[in-house]
């Protein structure tokens, strides 16, 4: 599964991260901006771990899709959110870049939906009457 497999370069990715704005004396310096940026990156990685968990355990792919998505989505986040703080010049460009895949995984996510609808044949609306009595 591919759920957990996310961790593989994440879970690292942060550490690394976080180790780098310990070690920048500017981050240092209790700041109500940086606290908040932080407290949401650990939110968005908690939310990464719930969705990999979820992944692994779902059973129905339009519901495995949407886990897979939030999960990516919340990795991205984390992610951006730490390096914002790391190099704070250029956090318009990084959000920027997560709205833009936040978009993107959006579009993916409705796009396989309906087609995974229209592949199973539930094309029909489910209130829609057939064509024939029985």
């Amino acid at each position: 599964m591919e759920g957990m497999a996310g961790h593989g370069w994440f879970l690292p990715a942060t550490g690394v991260l976080a180790t780098i704005i310990q070690l920048k004396p500017e981050t240092l310096t209790p700041s109500i901006i940086n606290d908040a940026i932080i407290t949401m990156a650990v939110v968005a990685v908690l939310i990464h771990v719930v969705c990999s968990a979820f992944e692994d355990i779902l059973e129905a792919g339009h519901f495995r899709l949407i886990a897979a998505g939030t999960g990516h989505l919340a990795r991205a986040l984390a992610i951006t959110l730490l390096l914002i703080i790391c190099v704070p010049k250029i956090w318009w460009f990084l959000l920027s870049a997560w709205v833009l895949f936040f978009i993107w995984v959006t579009y993916t996510l409705l796009y396989n939906a309906v087609h995974l609808r229209q592949r199973h044949g539930q094309a029909q609306e489910p209130n829609e009457l057939p064509n024939e009595l029985p």
